[in-house]
């Protein structure tokens, strides 16, 4: 009889490991959860706004000539900070969930 082996790497530091106590679809059904409703709906419609600027340049819509560039560059701005603070206000959320769970994980190591 053979038996099937699986080969651990050593910990060199002899750490005990602790399982995961999230659940195995968590992250999917995470996407906007624990973001600020203001900061997640200011800017979608901050980035939707500028969007819709750069289209009305892009269509011709507008045809003064100072009005269309500053009409295109506010929109690209626009589209530019909405992303960002969208970028922003999500890796937030994950530091803090990343927080709460390295608090949970060290204390349950701590407990053992």
């Amino acid at each position: 009889m053979t038996r099937k082996t699986k080969h651990k790497k050593e910990d060199l530091f002899q750490r005990r490991q602790v399982r995961d106590l999230s659940e195995p679809g968590d992250r999917s059904k995470r996407s906007f959860r624990g973001m600020h409703p203001l900061h997640t709906a200011g800017s979608v419609l901050l980035t939707m706004l500028g969007l819709f600027g750069v289209f009305m340049v892009m269509m011709n819509m507008v045809t003064h000539d100072w009005l269309a560039p500053l009409l295109s560059l506010s929109g690209s701005v626009a589209v530019l900070v909405g992303a960002w603070i969208l970028f922003e206000a999500a890796k937030e959320r994950k530091s803090v969930d990343n927080l709460v769970r390295r608090a949970i994980m060290r204390s349950l190591r701590d407990k053992n």
